[in-house]
């Protein structure tokens, strides 16, 4: 998910905070609770206390089940964005791949392409503690190059495919 994706509270997530009908977890609830106004991923993510890969998770869940939807905004964005990307499908990562030279070839390309918000991609990379919750970040480093820095795309590609060559 872009860090710039803009999100909103849905009615079923504010009934959630009023009433706790749902008796959601406390990082759903911190999520909810930081959407009383619309927020982008990243302003989200600045503000908990939380792990950032936890964080998005629970985003993700929250938008599958509908407390949470992308701000109007941002989905008319999406919408005239068209369809995904199928280079996209190639930022996949193996699930027996070396995580600790994953990890250091993700924040090395981090700081060579994203300037003054490397230090916050290079967290997010560090804070994955399974090669599950780097290949969900690595989507949003994906993404974030893409948008960011095209030309790089590339370059990050070659290094998926290289980490993927450490899996035993």
């Amino acid at each position: 998910m872009d860090s710039t994706t803009r999100l909103a509270i849905t009615p079923k997530g504010e009934e959630e905070i009023q009433h706790r009908i749902y008796k959601l977890s406390i990082r759903k609830r911190s999520v909810l609770v930081s959407l009383e106004k619309p927020h982008t991923v990243e302003q989200i993510l600045e503000r908990t206390v939380f792990q950032e890969d936890e964080i998005l998770d629970e985003i993700n869940n929250l938008l599958q089940s509908g407390f949470i939807t992308l701000d109007n905004d941002e989905a008319a964005r999406l919408a005239t964005q068209g369809t995904r990307d199928k280079d996209r499908d190639r930022f996949e990562l193996d699930d027996e791949i070396v995580l600790s030279e994953a990890k250091y070839l993700l924040i090395d390309f981090c700081v060579d392409s994203f300037g003054t918000q490397a230090q916050t991609f290079a967290n997010g990379v560090r804070g994955c503690k399974t090669p599950e919750s780097l290949g969900k970040y690595l989507r949003t480093v994906a993404e974030a190059a893409e948008k960011h820095c095209p030309e790089r795309v590339p370059t990050l590609f070659r290094i998926i495919q290289e980490i993927n060559e450490t899996a035993k």
